[in-house]
């Protein structure tokens, strides 16, 4: 049971911040979310060619991750007909990739505080893959690690709007009354801006 005054983990002054591993949580949370909308819009596709879910459960979520987003890219261009559509597609996983890359990024790190008085940033340190033992280490603020679970939140919308969209200009409702309520499904939305990488000196 937490307290007020509860602290925990014993060792936060060697990690980092409340507010650093909160930043965290809602990356997870939120990147959860999204991967889920993708996959919605993925389903959409085959659904409406009449491909049963056991289906689509066996040739899209059996992928590792990567692969998925292979999956989809080909499945958003081999079955939208409209070229604007297809291009916002194409931008949606783009931010989707940017999303990934970031997401695993810092959920697969070690993470340390970078100043232990001032608390500002936490470094994050991993393998550059699995079988390398070099490491890649780059030092993230809290601002940056809410601007990655807003970008995640933004792209996870994203999906939702075009995914209405499609449900209405297709007439396929399938009982999704409360997102149309919500989103409008008479036109598309912009594309997204991609960020610059969570590595490159020009991020935030």
């Amino acid at each position: 049971m937490s307290t007020p005054d509860d602290v925990w983990p014993v060792l936060l002054s060697t990690l980092g911040t409340e507010k650093h591993f909160h930043a965290i949580g809602v990356i997870t949370s939120r990147y959860n979310a999204l991967e889920n909308g993708i996959f919605e819009l993925v389903a959409y596709y085959l659904r409406i060619h009449d491909i049963p879910n056991s289906v689509i459960e066996f040739m899209y979520l059996s992928l590792p991750e990567n692969r998925r987003k292979d999956a989809a890219r080909l499945i958003f261009r081999d079955c939208e007909d409209d070229k604007y559509t297809r291009g916002l597609m194409d931008n949606l996983l783009d931010h989707y990739e940017w999303c990934s890359d970031s997401r695993n990024r810092i959920a697969h790190s070690e993470h340390y505080a970078f100043n232990r008085e001032t608390f500002d940033k936490i470094k994050l340190s991993k393998r550059k893959n699995k079988t390398s033992t070099e490491r890649i280490t780059i030092d993230i603020d809290v601002e940056t690690l809410r601007m990655v679970a807003d970008e995640i939140e933004t792209c996870r919308i994203q999906a939702i709007q075009i995914f209405i969209y499609l449900v209405c200009r297709d007439k396929q409702p399938q009982k999704f009354e409360d997102y149309i309520a919500i989103f409008s499904c008479e036109t598309l939305p912009g594309k997204l801006s991609i960020p610059a990488s969570l590595d490159s000196e020009k991020r935030p």
